[in-house]
Parts: C-alpha cells; structure tokens; sequence
C-alpha cells in the first residue's frame, strides 16, 4: 500500500485547493471567475503530478491517484445489496480514509466498481480524488460515489463535480481541441458542426460519459468568454464584468501558446 508523502509545495498547492473548495464555492457570486479559477488549479495539480504532458487526452487519472498516494482497488461494490429491493441507485466509486491505531500510518484507497464501463471508473476515480483532496487531513473518512448523481445537498457537492470535470478535460486542451475540431470539420470536411457530434468526440478523446463531458461543457463555454475578455476587453468593458488587471494578466500568461489568434477564429462566431 501507498505511504502518503507531501511535500511542502504539493501539501500548499492542496491546501489552495481545498480551501477554494470549501469556501470560495459559496462566495464565488461570479460563477465564469470561480470556474476559471477551479480550471486553473486543477491544471496546476495535473502538471505538479504529471508534467505540462499530463493535460493532454486522455488524462491519466489512475496515475493522479497513485502519485497522490491513492491506492485503487477494483471490488464489486454492490454484491451485498438485496436482490429482492430494487436499488435506487448503483455504486461505482468509494474512498476511504484510514488510520491505523497502532502505527499511526494512514492510508487511502479509492474502490472501484468492476462492473462500471471505462468512462464512468474514471469520473469515479476523479471525483474521489477531490473529496481526498477536500478531506485530505482527516483520520477517518469514507465517501461513497453513484453511477447517477443526484441533486446535490451541500455546495461542495457542486464544487467537486466541477473540479472533478476540469481533471479529465483540463481547460487549456479544450479550447484547443474544440478549435482543431471546428477549423477540421468546417474547412477540411465542409460540414457543419452540432453540439451532438461535438460532445461525442470530445467524450472519446477524453473517454468521459458525454453526460459529464455535457455537464463540463458549459462551465468550459464560461471559460472560453472569460478567456476571450481577458485578450480583448477595453477597460470600460473589463469593469462591466468585473475583471481586475491582474486577472487579466494571469490569463493571458497561462493561455500563452494555447491560445492564439487562429484558435480565437474557431472558438467564436459573431
């Protein structure tokens, strides 16, 4: 099993995370702004763990895992339910967070479902790595996920659900594929594009459900408008919406040789 070890700049990089997780959610009162931000800090954890390769399709979430001294196991995890209850719901992940009591050591583990399909272990495996990365501290914790999310109870919920999409289509590779998409389809197969088609490829590329790759999808939209201010907006405009210099700045570093003037073409229509 996994010894867990943090260094001091991936213990600070979590503790960021963490607490935009817990806390801006609920304060965020400018949804695009608290997207972007979850986007870039999953981009961050990705390329901490995995290098700037990392965040290219598809994400290697299993090794996320292991680098963050996650043991993943495969188990069926709906063997004991009764078969003469109809279940509301089928369990496809589970974490568990344990300490043991006589060595001190703690460990967590990640169970997957051995019937769920790649797409959905993968979310699965995604989604329990936030609410490690939400619970991280704790002694003692156990966490179960279902293969249809409810409505959520609580603002983390929401949180990780979109934490957890960024993991798997990490921000930067999408506008870049969604331009290469559109200039491909457009200019070399001169067919026009629907959201159908485009959802489809994307879900393959980053062999994600196209429910979540649909539910990513707009808060990824978001981004792109943020994104595309950020290069374009006067100062007058950048007060409407509420963009600071610094802002500004920090997309257009990060967007640097991502986005460029012939991938603006694609991703707009006026």
């Amino acid at each position: 099993m996994p010894t867990l070890h943090m260094r001091p700049e991936r213990k600070e990089l979590i503790d960021e995370i963490s607490r935009i997780l817990k806390e801006e959610i609920g304060n965020a009162g400018h949804i695009i702004k608290y997207c972007w931000k979850v986007g870039l800090f999953a981009e961050k954890l990705i390329i901490s763990i995995l290098g700037e390769e990392g965040c290219f399709f598809p994400v290697d979430i299993e090794t996320l895992a292991t680098e963050l001294g996650i043991e993943i196991e495969e188990r069926n995890l709906n063997e004991f339910q009764n078969e003469n209850i109809r279940a509301l719901n089928r369990k496809i992940g589970q974490l568990v967070i344990r300490k043991d009591s006589y060595t001190g050591q703690k460990s967590v583990t990640i169970y997957v479902d051995s019937m769920a399909p790649p797409s959905s272990r993968r979310y699965a495996i995604a989604n329990e790595i936030v609410q490690y990365l939400l619970n991280y501290d704790a002694e003692k914790y156990y966490e179960n996920y279902f293969i249809m999310p409810m409505c959520p109870m609580k603002m983390e919920e929401i949180a990780a659900d979109i934490f957890s999409v960024f993991l798997l289509i990490p921000m930067r590779q999408f506008l870049v594929e969604f331009a290469r998409y559109v200039k491909y389809r457009v200019s070399n197969q001169k067919i026009p594009i629907t959201t159908e088609e485009w959802i489809r490829y994307l879900s393959e590329r980053s062999v994600l459900s196209d429910y979540y790759v649909a539910y990513g999808y707009q808060y990824l939209r978001g981004i792109g408008y943020w994104v595309y201010q950020a290069k374009n907006a006067d100062e007058k405009q950048m007060q409407k919406i509420k963009m600071s210099i610094e802002e500004k700045n920090e997309i257009i570093e990060w967007m640097s040789g991502y986005y460029t003037d012939e991938c603006e073409e694609w991703l707009f229509q006026n």
